[in-house]
């Protein structure tokens, strides 16, 4: 037999041996093989994740940046407070108050006239814009929470007991009177004082000022002595 004819019969034996060695091996030894190596996956594809999420994923610094001033248009919208955030307000959705040097000007500023004899007892959700009229204090006391359902008589017998409102095309105004010595306050856009007296008829000097019912959290009347009328103590919000 030539040498090339031996070295063939020699890798049938070998292939074969292999082959009989595998079928030997009993079935649960290549299980724990098989378990074994998926073990070992798992464990390689963890360590992976977590080495990636450690090298890899940014994370949020801890240093402070300058930050330019405090401007209109750069102001933060949150302040912290403790470990809570409190939204600042909105200064953009307020309705701005109105005042005037007598209530004749303020009606002529905001351009409403008298509900008319068959608007009697419209609920304010159905007035047209340009209306004003009257209603008891303590009525829109009761009803702070749904104002738009606040009713107009036509006809009023004795208006120190009733605030004029103004219906506008910005809302839905109280018209009362406060001191000359508030309105600044009151006006002011960053409303740091919040609380203030508003009276239904003035007294000297008073000047009338209208605010959106809906920028109130606080609406408290109390009737003043010999009937002089109503007191409302009032807080923006």
């Amino acid at each position: 037999m030539s040498p090339e004819k031996d070295s063939r019969r020699i890798v049938v034996q070998d292939d074969a041996t292999l082959k009989d060695i595998w079928h030997d091996v009993p079935a649960k030894y290549v299980w724990r093989l098989v378990r074994l190596i998926a073990f070992v996956a798992a464990v390689s594809f963890s360590f992976g994740v977590w080495i990636g999420q450690y090298f890899f994923i940014p994370t949020k610094t801890l240093t402070t940046e300058r930050q330019p001033p405090n401007t209109p248009s750069n102001q933060p919208a949150q302040t912290l407070a403790g470990d809570r955030q409190i939204a600042s307000p909105d200064i953009s959705r307020r309705s701005p108050i109105l005042t005037r040097p007598t209530i004749e000007e303020l009606r002529v500023a905001n351009q409403v006239t008298k509900i008319a004899d068959l608007q009697n007892e419209t609920i304010a959700d159905r007035l047209p814009v340009g209306t004003f009229g009257y209603v008891a204090a303590l009525r829109i006391e009761n009803q702070m929470g749904t104002s738009d359902r606040l009713q107009f008589p036509a006809e009023v017998t004795n208006y120190s007991f009733y605030f004029e409102f103004h219906k506008t095309g910005s809302g839905l105004y109280v018209i009362g009177f406060v001191n000359p010595t508030e309105v600044s306050s009151l006006t002011d856009a960053k409303r740091i004082r919040k609380q203030f007296d508003l009276f239904s008829i003035p007294g000297e000097g008073m000047v009338p000022a209208g605010i959106e019912i809906n920028d109130l959290s606080k609406f408290h009347t109390r009737q003043l002595p010999n009937q002089r009328g109503m007191i409302a103590e009032i807080e923006l919000k």
